[in-house]
């Protein structure tokens, strides 16, 4: 079929590397936080390890960024130049029909399905402290914890996240989402990687003087795309805080 375009209704720009840094650190975080799940790692054979440490970070940021190319197309065509912040929300507005009840029906329950495996990580930090305070040294992972501890943990983060956008608003969590994505998202997706390959591999392999020539690239990589990004992150920051025009 024939997609007809009407220019006055909206303009369209042929190509803008606007966001590409914050898709990337997105796409990096994907690909590290591969390793925190412990069902995944639980799941594969241990022959398959050493093979999926480098294949699975891959698989998940492809499918990630195929995600991202497909939604981001299919809302530019639909709204062009329009679109300022969220997409759905402004197709919402502009095409007031029964598809907009099914995006937002299906984006809700994405996130709804999403969300207990997104948090996992948070949700075992929070049991290792509470073992902490409990002074329970044999607590054991999240999967040991009393059933009242791990529904309590995910009802508590649930509630939380919940009630962060309606406290902070539209504007709010934009601000909250670049500064978070310019600070914490940068330094667990990108720095602390760099630095743990750095430590762990480049420095110990080079005083046993085994090669580390491959290691050292690949933190390299990794510590220059970082910094590359929190420049860009702060001059993003600096524009939401500085003032204004």
């Amino acid at each position: 079929f024939d997609i007809e375009l009407d220019p006055g209704d909206f303009s369209l720009t042929a190509a803008s590397p606007r966001g590409l840094v914050q898709v990337f650190i997105l796409l990096a975080g994907s690909m590290c936080n591969c390793g925190t799940m412990p069902q995944i790692n639980a799941d594969l054979r241990t022959d398959d390890r050493e093979r999926a440490i480098w294949l699975l970070p891959a698989v998940v940021a492809a499918l990630q960024g195929l995600v991202f190319l497909a939604l981001g197309f299919a809302g530019y065509v639909a709204l062009g130049n329009e679109i300022d912040g969220d997409a759905f929300a402004m197709y919402a507005q502009r095409y007031p029909d029964w598809m907009t009840v099914v995006i937002q029906i299906g984006l809700g329950l994405l996130l709804f399905l999403s969300t207990p495996l997104i948090m996992l990580p948070a949700k075992c930090q929070v049991w290792a402290w509470m073992s902490q305070v409990m002074a329970k040294d044999e607590a054991g992972g999240l999967e040991d914890a009393p059933a009242f501890a791990r529904h309590g943990i995910n009802a508590a983060l649930v509630l939380l996240t919940l009630q962060t956008p309606l406290f902070l608003g539209g504007p709010g969590m934009v601000v909250l989402f670049t500064v978070l994505a310019g600070t914490a998202a940068n330094w667990i997706n990108l720095f602390l990687p760099g630095f743990v390959i750095l430590s762990m591999r480049v420095i110990p392999d080079r005083s046993a003087g085994k090669p580390w020539l491959g290691s050292a690239a690949i933190s390299g990589w990794i510590l220059a795309v970082g910094t590359i990004c929190a420049v860009d992150a702060a001059f993003q920051i600096a524009a939401l805080f500085g003032p204004g025009p």
